[in-house]
Protein backbone atom coordinates (compact mmCIF):
# COMPACT_ATOMS: atom_id res chain seq x y z
CA UNK A 1 0.00 0.00 0.00
CA UNK A 2 1.39 3.39 -0.89
CA UNK A 3 0.46 6.64 0.73
CA UNK A 4 0.17 9.85 -1.23
CA UNK A 5 2.94 12.32 -0.52
CA UNK A 6 1.94 15.54 1.15
CA UNK A 7 2.48 18.49 -1.20
CA UNK A 8 5.42 20.75 -0.46
CA UNK A 9 4.73 24.21 0.90
CA UNK A 10 4.80 26.85 -1.81
CA UNK A 11 6.75 30.06 -2.07
CA UNK A 12 4.96 32.66 -4.19
CA UNK A 13 7.49 34.67 -6.21
CA UNK A 14 6.64 38.18 -7.45
CA UNK A 15 9.13 39.82 -9.78
CA UNK A 16 9.87 43.52 -9.82
CA UNK A 17 9.21 46.20 -12.38
CA UNK A 18 10.85 45.69 -15.75
CA UNK A 19 11.12 41.92 -15.27
CA UNK A 20 8.96 38.82 -15.78
CA UNK A 21 8.20 35.62 -13.92
CA UNK A 22 10.43 33.64 -16.30
CA UNK A 23 13.37 36.03 -15.81
CA UNK A 24 12.95 35.92 -12.02
CA UNK A 25 12.81 32.12 -12.24
CA UNK A 26 16.18 32.05 -14.02
CA UNK A 27 17.66 34.52 -11.52
CA UNK A 28 16.48 32.28 -8.67
CA UNK A 29 17.70 29.03 -10.24
CA UNK A 30 20.39 28.20 -7.64
CA UNK A 31 17.98 28.93 -4.80
CA UNK A 32 15.30 26.74 -6.36
CA UNK A 33 17.70 23.80 -6.82
CA UNK A 34 18.84 23.95 -3.21
CA UNK A 35 15.31 24.23 -1.80
CA UNK A 36 13.45 21.96 -4.27
CA UNK A 37 13.02 19.19 -1.65
CA UNK A 38 11.53 21.69 0.82
CA UNK A 39 9.40 24.06 -1.28
CA UNK A 40 7.65 24.46 -4.58
CA UNK A 41 8.34 27.85 -6.14
CA UNK A 42 5.43 29.49 -7.98
CA UNK A 43 6.26 32.49 -10.16
CA UNK A 44 3.65 35.09 -11.07
CA UNK A 45 3.68 37.60 -13.90
CA UNK A 46 2.50 41.12 -13.15
CA UNK A 47 -0.87 42.00 -14.66
CA UNK A 48 0.57 45.05 -16.43
CA UNK A 49 3.12 45.14 -19.25
CA UNK A 50 6.15 47.37 -18.81
CA UNK A 51 9.42 48.00 -20.63
CA UNK A 52 12.32 45.80 -19.63
CA UNK A 53 14.57 47.05 -16.88
CA UNK A 54 17.93 48.56 -17.82
CA UNK A 55 19.81 45.78 -19.57
CA UNK A 56 17.05 43.56 -18.19
CA UNK A 57 18.72 43.82 -14.81
CA UNK A 58 17.18 41.88 -11.94
CA UNK A 59 14.64 44.31 -10.49
CA UNK A 60 12.69 43.08 -7.49
CA UNK A 61 11.58 46.25 -5.71
CA UNK A 62 8.01 46.25 -7.03
CA UNK A 63 7.52 42.60 -6.10
CA UNK A 64 8.19 43.52 -2.48
CA UNK A 65 5.28 45.97 -2.63
CA UNK A 66 3.00 43.08 -3.58
CA UNK A 67 4.41 40.81 -0.85
CA UNK A 68 4.05 43.55 1.78
CA UNK A 69 0.50 44.28 0.64
CA UNK A 70 -0.51 40.62 0.81
CA UNK A 71 0.97 40.21 4.29
CA UNK A 72 -0.61 43.43 5.54
CA UNK A 73 -4.01 42.54 4.07
CA UNK A 74 -3.89 39.09 5.69
CA UNK A 75 -2.89 40.58 9.03
CA UNK A 76 -5.63 43.26 8.94
CA UNK A 77 -8.29 40.69 7.99
CA UNK A 78 -7.36 38.63 11.06
CA UNK A 79 -7.30 41.71 13.30
CA UNK A 80 -10.75 42.76 12.06
CA UNK A 81 -12.16 39.23 12.52
CA UNK A 82 -13.06 38.90 8.85
CA UNK A 83 -13.63 35.33 7.67
CA UNK A 84 -11.26 33.91 5.11
CA UNK A 85 -12.76 33.92 1.65
CA UNK A 86 -12.75 30.71 -0.37
CA UNK A 87 -9.32 30.34 -1.93
CA UNK A 88 -7.58 32.72 0.51
CA UNK A 89 -4.10 31.54 1.38
CA UNK A 90 -2.48 31.71 4.77
CA UNK A 91 1.01 33.11 4.30
CA UNK A 92 3.34 32.08 7.14
CA UNK A 93 6.21 34.42 6.20
CA UNK A 94 7.48 36.79 3.54
CA UNK A 95 10.83 37.14 1.79
CA UNK A 96 11.60 40.59 0.41
CA UNK A 97 14.58 40.96 -1.92
CA UNK A 98 15.93 44.45 -2.57
CA UNK A 99 12.67 46.13 -1.52
CA UNK A 100 12.31 49.90 -1.41
CA UNK A 101 8.67 50.95 -1.40
CA UNK A 102 5.52 50.91 0.71
CA UNK A 103 3.27 47.84 0.60
CA UNK A 104 0.35 48.01 -1.81
CA UNK A 105 -2.89 48.90 -0.06
CA UNK A 106 -6.15 46.94 -0.32
CA UNK A 107 -9.70 48.00 0.50
CA UNK A 108 -9.41 46.08 3.78
CA UNK A 109 -6.45 48.18 4.81
CA UNK A 110 -8.41 51.35 4.08
CA UNK A 111 -11.25 50.06 6.29
CA UNK A 112 -8.92 49.04 9.10
CA UNK A 113 -8.32 51.44 11.94
CA UNK A 114 -5.00 49.79 12.72
CA UNK A 115 -1.80 51.40 11.59
CA UNK A 116 0.47 48.81 13.15
CA UNK A 117 3.51 47.28 11.54
CA UNK A 118 3.54 43.98 9.68
CA UNK A 119 4.17 41.32 12.32
CA UNK A 120 4.10 38.26 10.06
CA UNK A 121 7.72 37.05 10.05
CA UNK A 122 9.82 38.36 7.16
CA UNK A 123 13.30 38.03 5.71
CA UNK A 124 14.71 41.18 4.09
CA UNK A 125 17.64 40.94 1.67
CA UNK A 126 19.30 44.33 1.13
CA UNK A 127 22.18 44.97 -1.26
CA UNK A 128 24.59 47.46 0.31
CA UNK A 129 25.69 48.54 -3.21
CA UNK A 130 22.09 48.85 -4.44
CA UNK A 131 20.94 52.38 -5.30
CA UNK A 132 17.75 51.47 -3.38
CA UNK A 133 19.61 50.44 -0.21
CA UNK A 134 18.59 53.47 1.86
CA UNK A 135 14.98 53.19 0.68
CA UNK A 136 15.01 49.51 1.58
CA UNK A 137 16.05 50.38 5.12
CA UNK A 138 13.27 52.99 5.24
CA UNK A 139 10.75 50.39 3.99
CA UNK A 140 11.84 48.00 6.71
CA UNK A 141 11.62 50.61 9.51
CA UNK A 142 8.31 52.08 8.38
CA UNK A 143 6.29 48.93 7.70
CA UNK A 144 7.81 45.88 9.43
CA UNK A 145 8.03 44.92 13.10
CA UNK A 146 11.74 44.64 13.88
CA UNK A 147 11.10 41.81 16.35
CA UNK A 148 9.73 39.58 13.56
CA UNK A 149 12.00 40.75 10.74
CA UNK A 150 15.32 39.13 9.85
CA UNK A 151 17.66 41.33 7.82
CA UNK A 152 20.60 40.30 5.68
CA UNK A 153 22.69 43.10 4.23
CA UNK A 154 24.85 41.72 1.45
CA UNK A 155 27.58 43.47 -0.54
CA UNK A 156 25.63 43.25 -3.82
CA UNK A 157 23.99 45.65 -6.16
CA UNK A 158 20.29 45.17 -7.06
CA UNK A 159 20.47 41.40 -7.65
CA UNK A 160 19.72 38.02 -6.19
CA UNK A 161 22.70 36.28 -4.54
CA UNK A 162 24.79 34.42 -7.10
CA UNK A 163 28.02 33.41 -5.31
CA UNK A 164 27.62 29.88 -3.97
CA UNK A 165 28.43 30.81 -0.34
CA UNK A 166 25.91 33.65 -0.45
CA UNK A 167 23.20 31.44 -1.97
CA UNK A 168 23.84 28.83 0.73
CA UNK A 169 23.50 31.46 3.46
CA UNK A 170 20.25 32.68 1.87
CA UNK A 171 18.96 29.09 1.81
CA UNK A 172 19.85 28.69 5.51
CA UNK A 173 17.99 31.92 6.38
CA UNK A 174 14.90 30.77 4.46
CA UNK A 175 14.97 27.33 6.10
CA UNK A 176 15.28 28.92 9.55
CA UNK A 177 12.39 31.30 8.83
CA UNK A 178 10.26 28.36 7.69
CA UNK A 179 11.19 26.24 10.72
CA UNK A 180 10.39 29.12 13.07
CA UNK A 181 6.93 29.62 11.50
CA UNK A 182 6.02 26.02 10.64
CA UNK A 183 3.76 25.51 13.65
CA UNK A 184 2.06 28.92 13.46
CA UNK A 185 -1.53 29.04 12.35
Amino acid sequence: MSFPMEPLPRIACFHGGGSTASIFNVQSEQLIKLLSNTFTFVFFDAPFERDAGPGVLPIFTQGTRVVGGILLDQQRRKEMGLPKAEGDLDFKFGILCMGASAPMVSDVMHASLSEGLITIPTLHLHGTKDINYDNGKKQLAAFYDQSTATVWDIAYHHAMPWYRADVLKFVDLIRKLYADTKGNS
